[in-house]
């Protein structure tokens, strides 16, 4: 018995020592199979770098053998906004960190607007504010109301590159007045225009002016042309005296509404005369029939007289009546044109003959008082009359 107690006693001396041998072993590779590096960085550097709220220095910084788990990250740099992250470390592996730092916004951003102090009722007001911050500007937001409401409605004010713009709707803006104010944030901070928001900006309305209809002047006619056509053709065409060449023949360059007296003569026929008035911006068509040794008479009247001393001789005595024309407008139109008390249309009425002269021009429409004005007609001239009616 005794021979077997000793190599039974060194079996078990070894079974320990191996077994105590293999625990420190596997504790060892365990250890180091579950740590890893992790590296940290911030932009900019000089960054406090906590871990677990444990400070561990300043960026950039390189941890090494830290076990594989999950950490609380944070870094702290003056000036700067705090930057915070959860991380996770795996084993036997670098992790890179880079963490950019967002400046600290301690101002609001300055707001600049030329109060809007008067304007129209029922029309839209415009608002315009230059805004600025040292960072970004968020949002700008207009704020207003009727004087003597309680809410304001906002409106977001539109960046149109230097400056912020939005408007108060027509439907708004009444005779009470209208008050507002102006906002605007960079993230952080806010500003108000004016400074303080319970004491609004008051704009005062006033009643939206009539709106007259525009004067009307009547636009004076430009020049016109004359084309002469003759039967035969080649007449010399003499116009007030002056030769303008042989039919057919346009003249142009005339005075509207004149009258010209025209005359063709032809060496194997009569003359032929006629007047005429120039159409304005237009051309005036005139066809003459020549007669062959006949001298075409100017239409006028010929009546026949008697020689003292009991001669019966006929003598044409030319009775004319000298006419010029007038030119009537009125405003508003399509007002009833009566000339020395008869009804001769509605206005506006472009060149009617009437006789040289004062004559009695008198305009009616109703809902208007009737007006009446004495004018002077020249001969062979255009007069222009304009009536403006007042609503009576």
């Amino acid at each position: 018995m005794k021979r077997f107690r000793i190599p039974i006693l060194i079996g078990i001396i070894v079974i320990c020592v191996g077994i105590i041998a293999g625990s420190f072993t596997y504790i060892f590779l365990l250890r180091h199979e579950k740590v890893g590096t992790l590296f940290i960085n911030s932009i900019p550097e000089k960054g406090m770098v906590y871990l677990n709220g444990e400070l561990k220095g300043l960026t950039p910084i390189t941890l090494t053998s830290i076990p594989a788990e999950e950490y609380s990250l944070k870094i702290i740099k003056d000036g700067f906004q705090d930057w915070g992250e959860v991380i996770t470390v795996l084993p036997s592996k670098r992790v890179d960190k880079i963490a950019t730092l967002v400046k600290m916004d301690v101002n609001p951003p300055k707001i600049s607007s030329t109060p809007v102090t008067t304007s129209f009722a029922n029309r839209e007001i415009p608002i315009v504010a230059e805004i600025t911050d040292d960072i970004k500007v968020e949002g700008a937001y207009l704020f207003y109301r009727k004087v003597g409401d309680r809410d304001f409605i906002s409106l977001n004010m539109h960046d149109e590159g230097d400056k912020y713009k939005a408007s108060i709707p027509s439907s708004s803006v009444s005779e009470k007045g209208v008050e507002y104010y102006i906002t605007a944030t960079d993230g952080v901070n806010t500003a108000y225009f004016p400074s303080d928001p319970s004491r609004p900006l008051e704009i005062k309305i006033k009643p939206k002016p009539l709106e007259r209809e525009a004067k009307y002047v009547p636009k004076r006619p430009s020049g016109g042309s004359i084309h002469i056509v003759s039967e035969p053709s080649g007449a010399k065409a003499y116009l007030e005296g002056r030769y303008k060449g042989e039919t057919p023949l346009k003249v142009t360059g005339l005075e509207p509404w004149k009258a010209y007296e025209l005359l063709l003569t032809h060496k194997e026929y009569g003359d032929w005369r006629t007047k005429t008035f120039v159409e304005p911006n237009g051309v005036t068509e005139i066809k003459a029939v020549l007669k062959e040794g006949v001298k075409e008479k100017v239409e006028e009247k010929v009546v026949k007289v008697a020689e003292r001393k009991g001669i019966e001789e006929e003598r044409p005595r030319v009775v004319k009546k000298e006419t010029g024309m007038v030119y009537i407008t009125s405003l508003p139109p399509r007002a009833k044109v009566y000339i020395d008390g008869r009804l001769i249309g509605e206005t506006p009425i472009r060149g009617i003959k009437i006789e040289v002269g004062k004559s009695n021009i008198k305009v009616v429409k109703e809902g208007y008082p009737s007006s009446t004005k004495e004018v002077f007609v020249e001969k062979d001239r255009m007069t222009y009359v304009n009536f403006t009616l007042e609503e009576g």
